[in-house]
C-alpha cells in the first residue's frame, strides 16, 4: 500500500525491533528522541496502510494518535530521571 515491495519480512522484522527495543528505550529514557521519531515512523507506515484500504476511523485511529504521542515526546525530550540524564547527555 505504501510501496514497499522487496524484502518484507526484513522491514517487518525491522518495525518490531523498533518497538519492542523502542518502548523499553522509552521507559528508560535512553535515547527518547531517536526512539520517539523511529516509533512514530512506523505508527506513520500503519496509519497510511489503514488508511489507503479504506479501513474505519476506528481501526487507523489508534496509530494516528500514538504518532501525536510520540511526535509529543520528540519535541519533549527526556526528563531529569532519565537514563539520559544519568549519562549526562542532553537528547
Amino acid at each position: 500500500n505504501v510501496g514497499i515491495f522487496f524484502l518484507p519480512k526484513v522491514w517487518g522484522f525491522a518495525a518490531a525491533a523498533t518497538e519492542f527495543f523502542g518502548g523499553i528505550g522509552l521507559v528508560l529514557g535512553f535515547a527518547l528522541r531517536v526512539w520517539s521519531f523511529l516509533l512514530a515512523f512506523v505508527m506513520t507506515i500503519a496509519f497510511i496502510m489503514h488508511y489507503v484500504k479504506g479501513d474505519p476511523f476506528r481501526v487507523y485511529s489508534h496509530s494516528l494518535a500514538l504518532i501525536i504521542v510520540f511526535s509529543a515526546l520528540f519535541f519533549m525530550a527526556s526528563g531529569p530521571f532519565s537514563v539520559d540524564a544519568y549519562l549526562g547527555k542532553s537528547s
